[in-house]
């Protein structure tokens, strides 16, 4: 569900390194994609548990 958001903060942190060689302005960007990959991993109340546990 948050991949997609994670994938767009991505895409504009390395967009941003790059177009502007400056790390420190993307950074916050990469922070963002991350924390939205970590959400989208958590797992959540009421889910079914995984068939290998």
């Amino acid at each position: 569900m948050y991949v997609g958001v994670a994938i767009a903060f991505a895409v504009m942190a390395i967009g941003m390194g790059v177009a502007l060689h400056n790390w420190a302005i993307a950074l916050p960007f990469g922070v963002l994609a991350l924390t939205f990959f970590v959400i989208d991993h958590q797992k959540r109340t009421g889910d079914a548990p995984d068939a290998d546990s």
